[in-house]
């Protein structure tokens, strides 16, 4: 990566907001010029044509792989229309009928890889999958070549974790989670936590609905949303001491009330929807991201009444958050007609049948099962009714439920998910640490090391690579020899070779140097043998 913040073309006067919201996705844009085309070219246009504080891209990916740093990550850059919420990354080149170079292929999963690590995470998007662009950025070969960006670990997988009591440092479920690659879980309360979301759960995106306790606490809820923009600013008031905890332990991502279900005079669409619009004015004003309605599979009868909804989820998306959902089959989790599970692909088509552009509304589905209420009976999940016989199904003879029946269940569901609802990034199996009437929804320790084990496949360097080579590196470390230095390196960058070049090391080449007058630190430089254009560093004590 080559860092060209200071030295591109900038406008006397403009510069680009911070940010207000976190980072939520990873925009690809091609240049649609000739291959010879440079930063600086892009920088001079935006900035002497369009007026524009600078070039209007976070990188740039020149064909030969290189990649060229134009603005800081937390500016607000216009790149992208509804998706300037996310990194603005240029390919240079036209793709409407050609792919990009292998090289920026490489360059841009990395980058990709790279960005994800550092904030969780990110949706891969072209510009014209804003809802709001009139382009055909990054051009019409853009499916041909986006899924060769995306490959890394979490796509493989969106099966996650529900959590519903406590989460505490030292159990075994925590840590579980706590010590895998998981990408991000659904937990409730996080407030009541023994320590903040950002400790229990380091590096991880957590999304987090907050209660209102007890047995009424549904009902309270609904009381608030009856009453519209004024029940949500009450109900606001009294969450906020909860979600200002909520915030300062590193969530950004909400859920709201649950399993909204208008029906008529006594609960109004009106005041339904302008609850929700306040809500989300509210999360998207602390910097945060809302996943609207938290929508029950089975409470609203008429599809077609999402349509109410849509403004408020282009919204939602275009403040890095979406819809969120919840999927319940029964007698299985695929309960076969399609209307209960795989509800939500009927549900988005009613908004694109309304005009909404595909696959412009991210989802998640906060909580999904099986649960026995949706025939009529008790609200027992899927450890209940020890009686009934399932057929030979998903590798399994005849038999009844089972941890291993559930789970193949539940590994159904999530390919059928992604194959057929890409919108879908995240499914929570409901639930983990239970109480009370949810005993029978267990997700047990054993299950929660299923489900992280789908995450431990590695793609791209070991997540300890600097470990690795700062071990390594330290059997061949030399005593300082200015004279040596001076013939190895060049003055210019200021620092002085303190070991050999040092090969194989996970693929990799790497040296340490130090700082004149600064030998208690080793500044490592690394590439993988033969990427000599893209030479990374990090420092680490003698």
């Amino acid at each position: 990566m080559i860092d060209f913040r200071a030295i591109l073309p900038r406008h006397e006067t403009k510069t680009w907001n911070t940010r207000t919201c976190p980072i939520d996705c990873f925009c690809i844009h091609h240049s649609a010029t000739g291959n010879t085309t440079t930063p600086f070219d892009i920088a001079r246009y935006h900035v002497y044509t369009k007026d524009m504080p600078s070039a209007q891209y976070h990188y740039i990916i020149t064909p030969d792989g290189k990649v060229y740093w134009c603005n800081d990550d937390n500016l607000y850059v216009w790149h992208g229309n509804a998706l300037n919420t996310g990194l603005g990354v240029c390919l240079i080149g036209n793709f409407t009928s050609t792919h990009p170079t292998d090289a920026q292929i490489a360059a841009a999963r990395n980058l990709y890889q790279q960005k994800q690590a550092e904030y969780g995470p990110l949706r891969l998007v072209g510009h014209k999958e804003a809802w709001d662009a009139d382009t055909e950025c990054p051009g019409n070969t853009w499916l041909e070549w986006k899924n060769q960006i995306s490959e890394e670990p979490m796509g493989k997988h969106i099966l996650s974790i529900h959590t519903q009591r406590q989460c505490e440092l030292g159990t075994e479920p925590t840590e579980t989670i706590r010590n895998s690659n998981l990408p991000w879980l659904k937990a409730m309360d996080a407030d009541t936590w023994h320590a903040p979301v950002n400790v229990m759960f380091p590096g991880k995106r957590v999304v987090i609905r907050l209660h209102l306790g007890g047995s009424t606490g549904d009902k309270r809820e609904h009381e608030f949303m009856r009453r519209g923009a004024q029940g949500a600013r009450e109900y606001i008031a009294l969450l906020q001491p909860r979600i200002d905890k909520c915030i300062a332990g590193g969530v950004r991502d909400f859920e709201g009330p649950n399993e909204i279900h208008p029906n008529g005079a006594d609960n109004p669409w009106d005041a339904f929807v302008e609850f929700q619009w306040e809500l989300a004015r509210y999360y998207v004003g602390r910097g945060c991201r809302y996943w609207a309605l938290s929508l029950g599979v089975g409470w609203m009868p008429n599809i077609a009444d999402i349509v109410r909804f849509r403004d408020l989820l282009l919204y939602c998306a275009a403040n890095g958050g979406g819809l969120a959902v919840h999927e319940y089959g029964c007698p299985s989790v695929l309960d076969g007609n399609g209307y209960w599970t795989m509800r939500i692909r009927k549900t988005l088509d009613a908004l694109y049948d309304a005009g909404v552009a595909r696959n412009s509304i991210p989802v998640i589905i906060t909580e999904a099962s099986i649960t026995w209420a949706l025939l009529g009976e008790a609200d027992t999940g899927w450890n209940s009714h020890p009686g009934w016989v399932y057929p030979a199904q998903y590798g399994l003879p005849e038999g009844i439920m089972t941890r291993e029946r559930i789970w193949r269940q539940m590994l159904a569901y999530e390919e059928r998910i992604m194959a057929e609802v890409p919108e879908v990034q995240m499914i929570n199996w409901f639930t983990t640490l239970p109480f009370g009437d949810w005993l029978t929804f267990d997700v047990n320790t054993e299950m929660v090391g299923w489900v992280c084990g789908l995450y431990t496949e590695v793609v791209g360097p070991p997540a300890d690579l600097e470990q690795i080579i700062g071990d390594a590196i330290q059997q061949h470390i030399i005593p300082l020899n200015p004279n040596a230095a001076l013939e190895r390196a060049g003055m210019a960058l200021g620092l002085l070779p303190a070991s050999d070049e040092v090969r194989d090391v996970e693929g990799y080449v790497a040296q340490a140097f130090r700082k004149p007058g600064e030998e208690g630190w080793q500044e490592i430089a690394y590439c993988a043998d033969g990427d000599w254009g893209n030479i990374n560093w990090f420092r680490r004590a003698n």
